[in-house]
């Protein structure tokens, strides 16, 4: 779950596996590549902090709906932050289907 930092468009300490920050990047900063033709290179955000006026409100409202992370999960990457005991039911359907072909006497399928 996003920590509540992260919830605030803050990701200074959203790190990857081996402690590096992970730079979130700002999309209106797309420019094409001067090293690297037909491909593009972007600005991250500055201190890597989403202003909250570039915040989409519907996500900001989506986000209410998520629940908030309840253990601190992974020292560096604050991944599996959160546990539910809640029942997993199998929502599925299974079918099963037999087809007999006789093409002669001799060659039944």
């Amino acid at each position: 779950m996003p920590t509540a930092a992260q919830r605030q468009g803050n990701f200074t300490q959203t790190l990857n596996q081996v402690g590096q920050e992970v730079l979130v990047y700002d999309q209106t900063t797309t420019m094409p590549n001067p090293a690297k033709a037909g491909s593009n290179i972007r600005s991250p955000f500055p201190g890597n902090i989403i202003p909250a006026s570039r915040m989409d409100p519907v996500a900001l409202k989506l986000m209410t709906y998520y629940p908030q992370p309840n253990t601190a999960g992974n020292p560096l990457t604050q991944v599996n932050n959160y546990i539910s005991n809640a029942p997993n039911g199998i929502d599925g359907t299974n079918a099963n289907v037999r087809m007999d072909h006789s093409l002669s006497e001799k060659w039944r399928t």
